[in-house]
């Protein structure tokens, strides 16, 4: 009885050794590890220290750098702020590839700012005579501004089928007035992007690896292996070369209903203050943590670290892509460990 007994319990472990063996890989978390990527960020105007800041520690070397945003104001002006420009100027953020970021974000004069606004963008790009002087006035304005490339981050036009028809064809002629000027494009695309429509070959699309969760959801990462995975499978069908991007930071939710983006240095922060111990999430890399507010409110954060960055680019390049955009500069601790 006793070897019978010893059978049936070595039976039993080496059943649950296959068993795990079998589906170890599924449980297992990504590795943070990958070979070498070309690597391009995103700086924003509204954080120009901070974004300076983290350009200076940056130790390996990005190719490119995108000065984010651009945006509409009255009479469709496109207004380049000038703290873009003051960035632009810093020695610690030059880099050969230097980008002006073109947004529909609408800031009025007077009443209230529109983010990616569908109705500029129908009255720029109408009929043709008007998206020809769009395409010019996008070319003055990048060599004037003394950029070498233009980035065209035109969001949410796939809500609307016929803007998006146009929003092609717009990437037609301006990839076409780009080479005549020496001038490099590159194309921001959701991930809910239509890649069925008539896209050209020539400029770069850069596909937004995340907002799986954020402020029109409830608590969740950024974005998870296999929503970057199912992505990056969809954008094959586009022309040329495809990058991927992906986010730092991460987002905010209150039982109350307010929500906020946050940097890392920010959750960070606040982990501290509350004594909270964030935990990494297998199925996405993220950490998360949550605790009570003053209000004794549940409080939830999710963000990402340089682990979840090389994780997530550990996926990217199992699915192909080499090119990998940071948005953005400002508020990490830690983006020299990306690479």
């Amino acid at each position: 009885m006793k070897r019978l007994h010893s059978k049936i319990v070595a039976g039993a472990l080496a059943a649950g050794v296959s068993l795990l063996m079998l589906t170890g890989c599924s449980a297992k978390p990504h590795s943070s590890q990958h070979g070498p990527m070309l690597m391009t960020a995103w700086v924003a105007d509204w954080d120009a220290e901070s974004g300076r800041e983290d350009g200076e520690k940056i130790r390996h070397d990005l190719r490119s750098m995108v000065y984010f945003r651009t945006y509409f104001t009255d009479g469709d002006k496109i207004v380049v702020p000038d703290s873009l420009l003051s960035l632009k100027g810093s020695r610690s953020l030059e880099r050969p590839g230097e980008y002006l970021s073109f947004t529909n974000d609408f800031v009025p004069g007077k009443g209230t700012a529109v983010q990616k606004d569908l109705a500029v963008l129908q009255r720029v790009l109408k009929d043709e005579p008007s998206m020809n002087a769009h395409v010019a006035e996008l070319v003055r304005l990048t060599k004037e501004k003394g950029f070498n490339g233009i980035e065209l981050d035109y969001e949410r036009v796939f809500k609307d089928e016929a803007l998006a028809k146009k929003f092609v064809w717009l990437i037609s002629k301006l990839q076409y007035a780009a080479v005549k000027n020496d001038l490099k494009l590159r194309v921001v695309l959701e991930p809910s992007a239509d890649v069925s429509l008539d896209y050209c070959k020539g400029p770069d699309y850069v596909v937004m690896l995340y907002n799986l969760y954020g402020l029109h959801s409830g608590p969740g990462p950024k974005a998870d292996f296999a929503f970057i995975a199912k992505t990056l499978k969809k954008m094959r069908q586009l022309p040329g070369n495809v990058e991927a991007a992906v986010s730092t930071g991460g987002c905010l939710w209150e039982e109350s209903g307010k929500k906020q983006y946050i940097t890392e240095a920010e959750a960070v922060a606040m982990a501290k203050e509350q004594e909270a111990k964030p935990a990494r999430e297998d199925d996405s890399g993220v950490l998360h943590f949550s605790f009570r507010n003053r209000a004794g409110q549940k409080t939830e954060v999710w963000y990402a670290d340089e682990t979840t960055l090389n994780m997530w680019l550990n996926e990217i390049e199992a699915n192909g892509i080499k090119s990998v955009n940071i948005w953005r500069l400002g508020g990490n601790l830690n983006l020299a460990g990306v690479k």
